[in-house]
């Protein structure tokens, strides 16, 4: 009777390799859900850029229709030009308040100018220039973004800035009063 009783038992416990395989799967899976949670934020971050932009593009355009000249706000679209944050990065990852005065645009009221309206604080930083027909486009660096050429009317383009990862490849998102696409370049950096 004794035999039997000690089968049953041993048949019914995990051997120590089992259970180092059960936790290496379940730590695989936390790692892969982490992944995906990092992912799911710089996505969500990326998409605050997107709908600011297409704010700003709507903005430029209401007060194109109202003074027949885009607003020049930037003095460029690099970092150390942008707004609220002139250089916004994630370390340590800061959001900052739409609103306040711009020490690093042409003017300290120009985006007052643009009736942009912030749903909350920023983690992006932006920037938008302008100028008439023929005038000569900006330069932006670290982008592959096409800029117009040749341009015969008026012209502005806005960008949104963030350095997601702290690793120096910047997202970007540009729109542009040539084309009504949206550009994201190294969306989730």
């Amino acid at each position: 009777m004794g035999t039997p009783f000690r089968q049953r038992n041993a048949s019914r416990a995990f051997t120590l390799i089992e259970l180092m395989v059960v936790v290496t799967i379940i730590g695989v899976l936390a790692v892969l859900a982490v992944v995906g949670f990092r992912a799911m934020i710089r996505a969500a971050r990326t998409s605050e850029a997107t709908e600011m932009v297409n704010a700003i593009k709507v903005a430029q355009e209401t007060f194109h229709a109202e003074t027949g000249q885009y607003a020049n706000v930037s003095k460029d679209l690099n970092k150390g030009s942008l707004y609220p944050l002139a250089t916004p990065n994630s370390s340590p990852m800061v959001k900052t308040v739409w609103g306040a005065a711009c020490t690093q645009c042409t003017d300290s009221k120009a985006w007052k100018k643009l009736p942009v309206h912030a749903t909350g604080a920023m983690y992006f930083g932006y920037a938008t220039v302008a100028g008439a027909a023929g005038a000569a486009m900006p330069t932006a660096t670290d982008t592959v973004y096409q800029m117009g050429a040749g341009l015969t009317s008026d012209w502005f383009v806005a960008r949104g800035m963030l350095d997601q990862n702290s690793n120096g490849i910047w997202c970007s998102v540009f729109a542009s009063s040539w084309t009504n696409q949206v550009y994201v370049e190294n969306d989730g950096e």
